[in-house]
């Protein structure tokens, strides 16, 4: 069952794995922002003292910040 999601920050991100329907937009000084180009666009995530991955979903529009390895999630679906 899908669980909603407000916004979530995080810096125990250890990888992020973006599906296709990503783009990276823009890249600085340690700051990165990725933007969802569909509905259901989704990133597997693991994260610091978890065992296995976990999927978040984003609809089109949706923008993650990544500020010096802290991510900055929008409002999500995690599957």
């Amino acid at each position: 069952m899908a669980v909603p999601l407000n916004h979530t920050v995080s810096n125990r991100i250890l990888l992020a794995t973006f599906d296709a329907k990503w783009k990276r937009q823009r890249v600085s000084d340690g700051h990165v922002v990725y933007l969802a180009t569909a509905n259901k666009a989704t990133i597997e995530l693991l994260v610091q003292g978890m065992k296995k991955t976990i999927k978040r979903t984003f609809t089109k529009g949706a923008r993650i910040f990544v500020v010096n390895a802290t991510f900055h999630f929008p409002e999500h679906i995690q599957l």
